[in-house]
């Protein structure tokens, strides 16, 4: 097969999306096989998504907005890009002379993804600050050691995910490569739409009780959409059901 039918071949796969049509599994065995043939003829993934139109694929949403970046939103960023494999982007527009007007958080991805990560962003906000509230009652913690319970929610909750996605990952062949695709090519994409857009990286270093109690309380947090109509819940410290929205 020559390069040119090659690649034409790699699109065709890598066209098989759930936005497109496809089931996910379909989805996840088309970007396996799009891998598997680009590791074996060292092909570039900037070459593939060079020739098509990833405009068409992904695209943004407004996913919440206010008049202020209320930091249990902001907080909840990085499990809802990590666990829909989205990027967000925090928008501020402002009044002439420098006032906020309005906070957005915009959601970038396969809208496939957007749609639930939306859902999920709106429901962990609410959940953090609720967790920070009886938090505070249970322990009389101050509002300085806030942010480092919600750091503390976020790589609790993080490192559940990872064990068991390496749980998964043992029992599925070939799920690694199709996630490592689907993050390469949505990088792509982002950098293609947000050309001027900076990553801020924040990490915690305290070893305080608030970080630590939050990285306890942030096991404990599922996402789990209801089917039906219900209220949301999210599982705090010692079991106890909070409701949420």
């Amino acid at each position: 097969m020559d390069r040119t039918n090659l690649l034409a071949k790699i699109q065709g796969l890598l066209s098989k999306t759930v936005a497109n049509g496809a089931t996910e599994a379909e989805a996840a065995t088309a970007m396996s096989a799009a891998q598997r043939l680009m590791d074996q003829h060292n092909i570039a993934l900037a070459e593939i998504v060079g020739r098509s139109d990833d405009a068409g694929i992904f695209g943004e949403t407004t996913a919440w907005t206010s008049d202020t970046a209320h930091s249990h939103f902001v907080s909840a960023i990085p499990i809802v890009e990590k666990v829909f494999a989205v990027k967000a982007v925090l928008k501020r527009l402002v009044y002439p002379g420098g006032k906020t007007a309005e906070v957005r958080i915009l959601l970038f991805g396969d809208p496939s993804n957007v749609e639930p990560a939306t859902w999920a962003l709106n429901f962990l906000g609410p959940t953090f600050r609720r967790l920070w509230d009886a938090y505070r009652i249970r322990t009389r913690a101050k509002t300085a050691e806030m942010q480092g319970y919600y750091f503390g929610l976020v790589d609790g909750f993080l490192g559940k995910l990872d064990e068991q996605r390496a749980d998964l990952e043992r029992t599925q062949i070939g799920s690694a490569n199709a996630l490592a695709l689907l993050a390469d090519r949505l990088d792509q994409a982002f950098a293609a739409a947000y050309p001027q857009a900076g990553k801020v990286v924040k990490k915690y270093d305290g070893d305080g009780d608030a970080y630590a109690d939050g990285c306890r309380d942030g096991r404990d947090i599922n996402l789990a959409r209801p089917i039906e109509k219900a209220s949301p819940t999210a599982i705090a410290a010692g079991g106890k059901a909070l409701p949420v929205g």
